[in-house]
């Protein structure tokens, strides 16, 4: 994750730059259903965000291509895009 789009922590006031790594780890998974409101968990947000794009993708909808390609270069694997069009 980009320095702009971290939030400063304590420790970086005091050091007087980011020491945060652009990193977010998931740690744990809940093994069972779960249900949780968006405005208190950014996972769910990000991937409520990602199914929409897939969504709009698989369906042939407008911008479903850009979403999906917004979302796979992130992940580095941008070419997945290349062999689902051929499906679809």
């Amino acid at each position: 994750m980009p320095q702009k789009h971290m939030r400063e922590t304590i420790s970086d006031n005091e050091a007087g730059f980011i020491t945060q790594s652009g990193d977010i780890r998931i740690t744990r998974i809940r093994n069972s259903v779960h249900f949780v409101d968006k405005a208190e968990d950014p996972l769910v947000q990000v991937a409520d965000a990602c199914a929409y794009g897939f969504r709009r993708f698989f369906a042939k909808e407008k911008f479903g291509v850009e979403f999906v390609r917004s979302i796979l270069r992130h992940v580095g694997d941008a070419s997945v895009i290349g062999r689902y069009q051929r499906i679809i």
